[in-house]
């Protein structure tokens, strides 16, 4: 029990020393919240002409705060244990492509770029850490014209 002490106290003596001045350390929780998309209060539409997206939606928190990111997705990753990395559309401009918004925010997030032809589909995923670990929502987008 005396080495757990000495081990803490020279952990808070470390952590006083790294901010400087003597000033404690303050960590924040992380945002926990459950992430809310929609198209009502845009001009956004689910079906584009994927050789010149031009749409939006709108992010917001529907309980909590939540701090996310979107990404741009061939396939539909919507298993929790699928891999955001895989299937990356890199020529889909999603901005803002991450935020933090509190109960009450929205912001509207604007989707351009395009994605290669023979794509019928592709999704745009909005995460976010939850009390599960992360959470989210796909927005799925149909190309007209293919």
């Amino acid at each position: 029990m005396a080495m757990m002490r000495r081990f803490l106290m020279a952990t808070a003596a470390v952590g006083l020393l790294a901010s400087g001045a003597g000033a404690p350390i303050a960590q924040a929780e992380s945002p926990e919240g459950i992430v809310s998309v929609s198209f009502r209060g845009t001009s956004g539409r689910d079906r584009v002409s994927c050789n010149n997206i031009v749409t939006e939606f709108k992010v917001s928190p529907s309980s909590g705060t939540i701090e996310w990111d979107a990404t741009a997705h061939d396939i539909d990753i919507s298993f929790a244990a699928q891999d955001l990395r895989r299937a990356v559309l890199r020529d889909v401009v999603i901005t803002p492509s991450s935020g933090l918004l509190g109960p009450g925010e929205s912001t509207v997030v604007k989707v351009s770029g395009s994605v290669a032809t023979p794509a019928k589909q592709f999704w745009v995923w909005v995460i976010a850490p939850n009390s599960t670990g992360r959470g989210g929502v796909g927005v799925g987008f149909t190309c007209q014209g293919r």
